[in-house]
């Protein structure tokens, strides 16, 4: 007898220190300030009024969504313990030279219309970090383990689509299928600001019911289909 795929609840995290003045923060790791952790606790406690409750969260290696994840899972179920998976893949979208600077100093250095079309546009990708900028993440410990090839110096909206869906394909959407009719996982890739992929895998705790939950900065909600370019 086949089974209904346990549904998904996407969430981005909370507001965090660059967001606080207004700086692109692509794969840096900047913490949440309270008002972010404030935000995570409101949309574990929508959650939980709701009634849903977690079975496992999928998530960037980056401290802000993890602390997203943790806040919210506390208020949502009472506990933070539950298994979180992280993927270098679910990190943000990578901003290239971008990243630490403001609108204002960007316009300053590129140009208004260029840095428009770069964050909004699909196609074209920031200026990239150079390979021994101490930026760059292959100087990053969380990465050594990987090709030095696979890590960006820069991403278009097109790259960062591309990085996300192996890991979407080969583990959410497995997990989905492999759902049990009782304790159901539905992972997730966390979103950061910029990036446009974000989820977290969760499991109903009211059996039958399909309301939308919320999340820490915008709406949670179902998503059956693969995520949409970030």
């Amino acid at each position: 007898m086949s089974h209904p795929v346990p549904p998904l609840v996407p969430f981005r995290h909370g507001h965090s220190e660059w967001n606080l003045t207004h700086r692109f923060t692509g794969w840096t790791d900047i913490a949440l300030t309270e008002v972010g952790i404030a935000e995570a606790e409101a949309a574990g406690r929508a959650l939980a009024r709701a009634g849903y409750g977690f079975d496992e969260v999928h998530g960037s290696v980056l401290q802000r969504c993890r602390q997203t994840a943790e806040a919210l899972l506390l208020a949502a179920m009472g506990t933070p313990n539950v298994p979180y998976h992280t993927g270098w893949r679910l990190n943000e979208r990578h901003y290239g030279a971008l990243q630490g600077l403001n609108k204002q100093e960007i316009f300053a250095t590129w140009g208004e219309a260029a840095s428009r079309r770069w964050w909004r546009g699909y196609v074209e990708a920031p200026p990239p970090l150079a390979s021994d900028d101490p930026r760059h993440p292959r100087f990053d410990p969380r990465y050594a383990a990987l090709d030095p090839a696979d890590l960006p110096g820069s991403e278009s909206l097109r790259d960062c689509q591309r990085r996300v869906l192996p890991y979407w394909h080969n583990v959410i959407v497995s997990r989905l299928r492999a759902g049990r009719r009782r304790n159901r996982t539905a992972p997730s890739a966390c979103r950061s600001a910029g990036t446009r992929t974000t989820t977290c895998s969760r499991r109903r705790r009211a059996r039958g019911r399909r309301r939308a939950g919320t999340s820490s900065r915008r709406g949670a909600r179902r998503r059956p289909t693969p995520p949409a370019a970030s």
